[in-house]
């Protein structure tokens, strides 16, 4: 079972480099690195390039279109059955993309695997999961709500449309609440993401925040009121 990891960068050079080797270092070894740079001027696409691995993929834009837009065009020239993401600063355990793909051999109804994950100092960012279908999982208001935790069978994200690039932050999020309407999701309750500390926090803004949200909510209302 091929998978495709999108990878978005765009300025990124100093820190780039432990992602995607954290990547290529997986125990599951069928995979696709499929790397999206937006114009990076700083030696980002040197460092991507550094790396003596066929399994790359670099695609290289003129400028920046948002990590929404880079990861919607990382998934459109991917190939693999399963799609996974990593975030520039962040990166994985070693087995991270075995445990998932075993979850998704084993279960053929299963849409999205997704997993624990902690600060690059050690302490844990979720503190539990929910499996299963929107009744157990948007209920709780436990969904995963960072894109270097998930894996998507690719029907499952090209059904619910991508990332919605007009979402100013929490596109993760959004992407998940639609998810969960038609898939089941699985979750593997170990920490198998280091989250870095290299990245701009724009989720914190409050002024996106509300956008983001209520866009994101009104849209699961409308589709579960069956009026849209």
């Amino acid at each position: 079972m091929l998978v495709s990891v999108v990878l978005p960068v765009y300025g990124r050079a100093p820190v780039v480099g432990d992602a995607v080797e954290s990547v290529l270092s997986q125990t599951y070894e069928k995979l696709v690195l499929i790397v999206v740079d937006g114009g990076s001027s700083d030696g980002t696409v040197e460092v991507v390039r550094s790396f003596d691995d066929e399994r790359i993929e670099l695609l290289t834009r003129d400028e920046p279109g948002g990590v929404s837009s880079a990861r919607n065009a990382g998934i459109e020239a991917a190939n693999g059955r399963i799609v996974a993401f990593v975030d520039s600063d962040d990166r994985w355990h070693p087995d991270k993309l075995e445990r998932q793909v075993e979850a998704f051999e084993c279960d053929p109804d299963l849409g999205v695997c997704y997993t624990g994950l902690t600060k690059d100092y050690g302490e844990p960012l979720t503190r539990g999961g929910a499996s299963g279908r929107i009744s157990e999982v948007v209920r709780r208001m436990v969904v995963p709500t960072y894109t270097s935790t998930l894996a998507v069978r690719s029907e499952a994200f090209e059904a619910v449309g991508g990332f919605d690039e007009a979402l100013p932050c929490f596109e993760d999020w959004d992407l998940c609440l639609r998810l969960v309407r038609d898939y089941e999701f699985r979750y593997l309750d170990e920490s198998l993401v280091v989250k870095g500390t290299g990245g701009d926090n724009i989720s914190a803004e409050p002024a996106r925040l509300a956008t983001a949200v209520k866009r994101a909510v009104d849209r699961l209302r409308t589709a579960t009121d069956g009026t849209a």
